[in-house]
């Protein structure tokens, strides 16, 4: 016998949806739940190891998790995406976030969401992107090829903006 309220599949397997009811005389289904052990999709939080302290970092840092991005060597190392989806997510603990790419016209969009705040950046002008001050602290970078022609990431910077700014005596 099952547990009243619950019936039981015959053959139990990963896409098996498991039947909840509502505990009445008659045991009529009244909602259904699919159940799975699909996992969800990693987080930049999830999916990075240690944050990126203020520093300097290569595209081929370790903590740097791509999806869908390849690496080359063209005289500078390079992460490419030719597809829309494709992604990088990292951490890092500052108050700033800096992008280096090699821009040119043919090439795509990006987005860069920082603490669920998103910022459209076009890679066919400029080589370099700058975020706003943040609190200082640990954030949470995922950045999304959009669309266009292929992207690219060369460097990633934390600025180190804990040294106060010095001001003039009188």
């Amino acid at each position: 016998e099952g547990t009243p309220g619950l019936s039981t599949p015959t053959s139990p397997g990963i896409s098996t949806p498991i039947i909840l009811t509502q505990p009445n005389s008659n045991n009529t289904p009244t909602t259904a739940v699919q159940r799975t052990n699909t996992p969800a999709p990693p987080t930049a939080t999830s999916a990075s190891g240690p944050p990126l302290n203020p520093g300097t970092y290569d595209n081929v840092d370790s903590r740097l998790i791509y999806k869908g991005w390849s690496p080359t060597n063209s005289g500078t190392t390079l992460h490419v995406s030719v597809t829309p989806g494709s992604t990088i997510s990292f951490r890092f603990i500052g108050t700033q976030l800096r992008i280096l790419y090699q821009g040119g016209s043919t090439l795509g969009q990006i987005t860069i969401t920082i603490d669920a705040q998103s910022y459209a950046l076009s890679q066919s002008t400029g080589t370099e992107w700058e975020s706003t001050t943040f609190a200082n602290g640990t954030h949470t970078v995922l950045i999304t090829h959009t669309g266009g022609g292929s992207v690219n990431l060369d460097q990633v910077i934390i600025p180190d903006n804990s040294t106060p700014t010095p001001t003039a005596t009188p």
